[in-house]
């Protein structure tokens, strides 16, 4: 069944045939971060047999309050915790860094967030770009990073904007931004070129505006010229939709990844909504696994 019930759950869905007992012939893929919780089950097939998602939102950059809200889930949710034949956890987080290989020091990846980061303690992790040569590092609240270990039991670990800069497929001038609840990721791509990479916290649209427009005046790109894809938790008649559409002439919903089937039932009429949680689950970074 499909149901948006009250609370911070934005989608549960479990497909008719999904059996627990034949878990670990499934394959578990989850978002989760200060933001919320998302995860995507998939057969052998590549059919989607669960798929929920959790809005953090009401608890906006309240670290303990986040961090109830992943014990609620890991402690109720009775999906979640079964034995999977492989997980995979993409960590949704607003501190991003993108370090030239040559200058890349594994033994010191708090010193390049130095400027970035607020008070309290942090994790690091950091994750090659190899087409660029590149690594993209990131930071999360040790005690959220701490929770999201636990909600992957042991699974390998990779940062968000890694996943969606393995799905961005254009060999134009385009400006790229996923959304999860309060948070954001922004690239700029030139001619299949990484340029710029940014993770960010927003309480307004006029928040969210001048993350956007920062991406673009850094690089002179002209919003009447250079489209803005979008992805995410935005819709066409949503107030940040409105009003990015004040500024930018192409916004353009990016298309679902290929790779995955779902029931009829299942009825996902925006589908990128939920584009990095597809994204994840058809990735060239999980398919080798």
């Amino acid at each position: 069944m499909l149901s948006i019930p009250y609370g911070p759950t934005l989608l549960s869905w479990i497909d008719p045939s999904f059996d627990p007992d034949k878990s670990t012939s499934y394959d578990l893929f989850l978002i989760a971060g200060m933001d919320g919780v998302s995860f995507l089950v998939r057969d052998a097939q590549g059919t989607i047999m669960v798929l929920k998602s959790w809005d953090f939102s009401v608890v906006h950059g309240d670290t303990l309050g986040a961090a109830s809200l992943l014990r609620t889930i890991a402690g109720s949710d009775k999906h979640i915790n079964l034995t999977y034949r492989k997980r995979w956890a993409a960590v949704s987080t607003p501190w991003l860094s993108l370090v030239p290989n040559r200058l890349y020091k594994a033994d010191a990846l708090s010193d390049y967030f130095e400027l970035l980061l607020d008070s309290g303690e942090h994790s690091y992790g950091a994750f090659p770009i190899a087409k660029q040569g590149m690594m993209l590092l990131y930071a999360q609240k040790a005690s959220i990073g701490k929770l999201v270990g636990n909600l992957n039991a042991g699974g390998t670990e990779i940062p968000l904007a890694g996943v969606l800069l393995s799905g961005i497929q254009t060999h134009q001038q385009t400006v790229f931004l996923n959304i999860r609840a309060y948070s954001g990721q922004v690239f700029v791509i030139d001619r299949g070129s990484l340029l710029y990479c940014n993770g960010f916290s927003f309480d307004s649209a006029d928040d969210l505006l001048y993350f956007i427009l920062l991406a673009y005046d850094q690089f002179r790109l002209s919003p009447a010229e250079v489209p803005l894809k979008l992805a995410g938790n935005i819709l066409e008649n949503g107030v940040l939709y409105k009003m990015l559409y004040r500024y930018i002439r192409t916004l353009e919903f990016v298309s679902k990844p290929g790779g995955l089937r779902w029931s009829t039932q299942l009825q996902l009429e925006n589908p990128h909504l939920y584009f990095d949680l597809l994204l994840l689950a058809t990735s060239p970074i999980t398919a080798g696994e």
